[in-house]
């Protein structure tokens, strides 16, 4: 059975890179805010991993973390920040929780993610 992966990015460019790059391996779920993420976590607990872009509209990557440890349901999914942003308070901010497992920096390679996605999901 494929381990399923939310990827959340208000960009269609890095939305679809990231659906061929996990495509193969992967059940992959999309979604364009921070908001659709939590809806689509709430209908489903059985994420195996969410790719979290930081800025977005509507609702942030930050905001979506914080709403993510507020809910006993949701607050395990292994989350993997994705982002241009190189804030060290901001990175800080999100690793006191346990479920945030790495901050990646754009622009990213294939390689790189699902070697980082393999990682986070073999521990």
């Amino acid at each position: 059975m494929k381990r399923k992966v939310l990827i959340v990015d208000d960009s269609m460019t890095i939305r679809s890179s990231l659906q061929r790059y996990f495509g193969e391996s992967y059940d992959v779920t999309l979604a364009e805010n921070g908001q659709e993420c939590l809806d689509l976590l709430e209908k489903s607990q059985d994420y195996d991993l969410l790719i979290l872009d930081v800025n977005m509209p509507v609702m942030d990557g930050i905001e979506a973390v914080h709403q993510i440890a507020k809910n006993e349901k949701i607050k395990e999914v292994k989350t993997m920040m994705l982002t241009t942003e190189t804030n060290q308070e901001k990175r800080d901010e999100l690793y006191q929780y346990k479920f945030v497992k790495c901050w990646i920096i754009k622009p990213i390679t294939e390689d790189l993610i699902l070697a980082a996605a393999k990682q986070i999901l073999d521990k």
